[in-house]
């Protein structure tokens, strides 16, 4: 289980977020890949404490295909447009969400891929810790399936 804490400011967007990311390298997978063959799909469980009025709510799942090698990360970001999937949730305190994505089929190219997962300053958005009150993910799962 993760637990977030803090934020820092994501470059460029004005916006504050905490998150978390893994590259996972595909390449032994290129010919499966490049030939329309492989689907991806990416899940995780998110669950926050109720808190009170400024407990922020929102978390994104976002999966992002990349040509080239893990080691250009994060330089690569970000990618070019067709090669992103996500999904926001706004949770319910107490309960464990199911945050999920998919790409039907891996784009022609991909080499690696990004998973990124975070909460968002949705409600407020301040700088003194802790920024969030608990706000926890688990369960984090990439499953790659090829196809016929």
């Amino acid at each position: 289980m993760l637990k977030f804490t803090a934020t820092g400011l994501v470059a460029g967007t004005g916006f504050f977020t905490s998150q978390q990311w893994q590259t996972v390298n595909l390449s032994a997978y290129a010919v499966d890949i490049d030939a329309g063959k492989v689907r991806l799909d990416a899940g995780a469980f998110v669950d926050r404490v109720p808190g009170d009025a400024e407990t922020d709510t929102r978390f994104d799942l976002r999966v992002l295909a990349f040509p080239g090698s893990p080691g250009t990360f994060p330089t690569d970001y970000p990618p070019p447009v067709g090669q992103i999937r996500s999904t926001t949730i706004n949770s319910t305190a107490g309960s464990w969400q199911q945050l999920q994505v998919q790409f039907e089929v891996l784009p022609v190219g991909t080499r690696y891929v990004a998973v990124e997962i975070y909460p968002y300053e949705d409600v407020v958005d301040d700088g003194t810790l802790p920024e969030f009150d608990g706000h926890y993910a688990d369960d984090v799962s990439l499953v790659l399936t090829k196809l016929p």
